[in-house]
C-alpha cells in the first residue's frame, strides 16, 4: 500500500513540499531568525535572553502533528479516494504556510 502511494509524482511533490515548509518552520523557530525592520512595542515582549525559556514549542509541534495526521489519513484513503488524499496533503501544506506566516510574525514581536 505504501509503495503504491509513492509511485504518484504529485503525491511525492506535495509530501516533499510539506517537509520543506515544516523544516523552515522548525529552523526559524529554533534559531529565532526574525524579519529585519523596526521592532514594534507590544505587551507580549519577552525580555529573557534564553531561547528555550522564552518560547514554547507549541506552533511548530502542532504543525508537525497536523502534517503527520494528514499524511497517515492520506495514505490510508489513497486506495478508495485518490482526490481525498491529494486534498489532505494539500490542506496540510496550506496549514503549514499559515503557520510559517504566524511564526515569522511572532518572532518579529520578540
Amino acid at each position: 500500500m505504501i509503495t503504491e502511494v509513492f509511485r504518484d509524482r504529485i503525491f511525492i511533490f506535495l509530501v516533499l513540499a510539506n517537509l520543506a515548509v515544516l523544516g523552515l518552520i522548525w529552523f526559524f523557530w529554533l534559531t529565532k531568525i526574525s524579519p529585519s525592520g523596526y521592532q514594534v512595542y507590544t505587551q507580549f515582549y519577552l525580555s529573557s535572553p534564553r531561547l528555550l525559556e522564552t518560547k514554547s514549542f507549541l506552533p511548530p509541534l502542532l504543525a508537525s502533528i497536523i502534517v503527520f495526521i494528514n499524511f497517515v489519513l492520506a495514505v490510508f484513503s489513497r486506495k478508495r479516494e485518490a482526490l481525498a488524499s491529494y486534498l489532505l496533503v494539500g490542506s496540510s501544506l496550506f496549514v503549514l504556510s499559515l503557520t510559517l506566516v504566524l511564526v515569522r510574525h511572532y518572532l518579529s514581536l520578540i
